[in-house]
């Protein structure tokens, strides 16, 4: 098979032909590098939350703090442009139809026809070619044994399946001369896609496959009951190129897409019902010795606080977070007293907050406010 020229090709490249591969594996690539960066934040919130908790100075902690909330709002937008890429690619899958098939592959090519021989000269007219897969240190495989009864005297028989595979190819063409008023066969014309050729193979392959191809020829002399048949050739084997993908990678991409946004569509519906903020918040807890246990700050935390109305009763509620609360605890906690014995008020019982009561206590006796301020002051 000198100069023979055979080719591994994909044969269904017809399918999701519309889809615009480059825009495609860009926009993965895109989805990739994001997926990086908002792990790469993930972890950097989570080291200074971490730190967080270990930091005692105030202003060293609001520091860190502005910190983490801006890298939370980076982390927020990255999330937002990988949704968008994400839904993109979902979106061209369906908008396209894309259909989800690997690509197929065939060993194809061309041989040289041998000039016709003879006086007057025969042409070749036909070809047949046989294939056979071989394993990876070329051998062939192990072939099959089959029993069979003879019918004409009734003996077990073993058959062997040969692992050849042999094509007869398309007849070459005829034409009439009319000059002669003779047939005359047709030159084969490989530069027309509309034409199958004589000199021409087609034969399927996959990923990890060896073919051994070997050809022959059939002549015009004894043609057609008894045509002469030429030895056949030296075989050649083609390997499955190592470059080539047998999956869709474009499709696999796609359906990577639409499994993304399944996932997508869950954290939005927690990230709706406030899960993300509240997760966003929360700070490791050191006191956990298994370290699963998380605790929140208290400028995120909600409390409620009673205030008094005009007929000393508590019942308008505020809410406020709880470490406003807690700065200013004892102005804005109210306690119920009830009148003691010897009490000159009318009153039967008095509600006022806890700073109203320490106050009351210290215009009591000034030695008390002294002593206090001795206290604070050692």
């Amino acid at each position: 098979m000198a100069y023979a020229n055979f080719e591994v090709k994909q044969i269904n490249k017809q399918l999701n032909a519309t889809l615009d591969t480059n825009t495609i594996t860009n926009t993965q690539t895109q989805i990739e590098s994001l997926k990086t960066i908002i792990n790469s934040l993930k972890n950097t919130i989570s080291q200074q939350k971490a730190k967080l908790v270990e930091l005692i100075d105030v202003g060293d902690r609001a520091d860190l703090n502005a910190k983490i909330n801006a890298n939370i709002n980076d982390l927020s937008k990255k999330t937002t442009e990988y949704y968008s890429l994400v839904r993109s690619l979902s979106t061209m899958a369906y908008e396209n139809s894309a259909v989800n098939t690997d690509p197929k592959y065939r060993i194809r090519g061309f041989f040289p026809i041998p000039e016709p021989k003879g006086n007057p000269p025969q042409h070749i007219i036909q070809f047949e070619y046989a294939y056979r897969y071989l394993k990876l240190d070329n051998t062939g495989n192990e072939l099959d044994t089959y029993e069979m009864i003879d019918p004409s005297s009734g003996q077990k028989m073993k058959g062997t399946f040969t692992d050849w595979n042999i094509i007869t190819g398309p007849l070459r063409e005829r034409y009439y001369d009319s000059s002669t008023r003779t047939y005359k066969w047709n030159t084969e014309n490989i530069g027309d896609g509309d034409i199958n050729n004589i000199n021409q193979i087609d034969i399927p392959i996959t990923k990890g496959e060896k073919v051994e191809i070997k050809i022959r020829s059939i002549s015009e002399a004894g043609w057609p009951l008894n045509p002469l048949k030429s030895e056949w050739s030296n075989s050649v084997v083609i390997d499955f190129p190592a470059n080539l993908q047998t999956t869709n990678q474009i499709i696999n991409i796609l359906n990577d897409a639409q499994v993304e946004e399944e996932t997508i569509k869950l954290e939005e519906t927690l990230a709706s019902s406030g899960v993300n903020t509240h997760i966003q918040d929360s700070i490791p807890n050191p006191a956990s010795g298994s370290g699963t246990y998380f605790k929140h700050q208290s400028a995120n935390l909600s409390v409620d606080i009673k205030q008094k109305n005009v007929d000393n009763n508590l019942s308008e509620i505020n809410t406020t977070d709880l470490q406003s609360h807690l700065e200013t605890l004892s102005s804005n906690t109210y306690i119920t007293i009830s009148r003691p014995s010897g009490s000159s008020s009318a009153y039967l019982s008095a509600t006022g907050t806890l700073q109203q009561l320490f106050q009351a206590i210290v215009d009591s006796s000034a030695a008390i406010y002294d002593n206090f301020v001795s206290y604070i002051t050692e």
